[in-house]
């Protein structure tokens, strides 16, 4: 940890922690450095409790993140069409709308900005990223960028194209912060911690033969013949044996039990909404009481 002091034009002591852990200090021009280290030193303790949240929100950032794999030229190509296929028609919706053009739209893995508009040449970029968000989030970037061919600055008139073309703007970035903030389960999982538990969609009988069982049984140690509970590093929840009602009584049962296991964090696929044939709409609301367990990860949107 290092800490940076600044001498400013102000007329007090005051202190923050950067991204990295370090401390910086800023202080007025011409105060003596006794009385700077003083002020570091009356509150150590902050200090201590102030970048261990730092390191936990660069942590929950970073779960964030990797929830997309573009390590390999396959994730990278499937990330890329699937992109193609949700931004362009919203850029082209709104372009017409709104009267604009850009001259080129691509795509990086950036995670410091979900997209820029590049006024001089009217390209616009998006993130690879923006493919963890809701449509409708997504639809707000593209909003906003081609908002920029139109007005470069974050104006007064800037503000008021967004309230025209897209009234849900603040509540949009507001979901966006929270969705950096809080941990959900990535599409593909292929390792483990040794303390994370990969929940999947199963069956009565254990016949652990497709979708995400099939992936349970040959990588995280679920059972052959056992289709409810804990098994290994995975979890089955019975999902084929009628309507939704039926799946109810063994999510409540799965909740319960993760309450039990603090010791343990548990990965919620989107059970049920492959071989199944259920919804995320008819599923998500069985999780509802998972929402306050801090050791349960759920889908996006879910």
């Amino acid at each position: 940890m290092a800490i940076q002091v600044t001498y400013r034009r102000t007329s007090r002591l005051s202190m923050r922690i950067a991204k990295n852990g370090d401390v910086h200090v800023s202080a007025p021009i011409g105060l003596p450095r006794k009385k700077v280290e003083a002020f570091i030193e009356q509150h150590s303790d902050w200090i201590v409790k102030a970048r261990k949240r730092t390191e936990e929100r660069l942590q929950e950032r970073n779960s964030f993140y990797r929830q997309l794999p573009l390590a390999t030229k396959a994730q990278k190509e499937q990330a890329m069409k699937r992109l193609k296929t949700l931004v362009e028609p919203m850029v082209d919706r709104y372009s017409k709308e709104m009267g604009v053009e850009p001259s080129r739209l691509y795509y990086k893995p950036t995670i410091s900005r979900w997209g820029q508009c590049n006024v001089k040449d009217r390209s616009i970029y998006f993130s690879m990223y923006v493919l963890l968000l809701p449509d409708w989030c997504v639809e707000h970037i593209v909003v906003h960028e081609l908002c920029h061919l139109l007005e470069p600055s974050h104006n007064a008139r800037f503000h008021a194209l967004m309230d025209h073309y897209f009234p849900r703007w603040r509540e949009a970035r507001r979901k966006m912060k929270n969705m950096e903030q809080k941990r959900t389960t990535p599409e593909f999982i292929t390792e483990l911690q040794p303390n994370e538990i990969f929940v999947f969609g199963s069956n009565l009988q254990g016949m652990h033969g497709g979708g995400a069982a099939l992936i349970a049984y040959r990588k995280f140690g679920a059972i052959m013949g056992q289709g409810v509970g804990l098994q290994g590093q995975s979890y089955g929840i019975p999902t084929m044996q009628g309507g939704v009602e039926t799946i109810r009584p063994y999510v409540d049962e799965f909740i319960e039990f993760a309450k039990t296991r603090s010791d343990l964090t548990f990965l919620v696929t989107r059970i049920g909404c492959g071989i199944a044939g259920f919804t995320d709409e008819e599923i998500a609301p069985l999780f509802e009481k998972a929402h306050g367990v801090e050791n349960i990860v759920l889908p996006p949107n879910w």
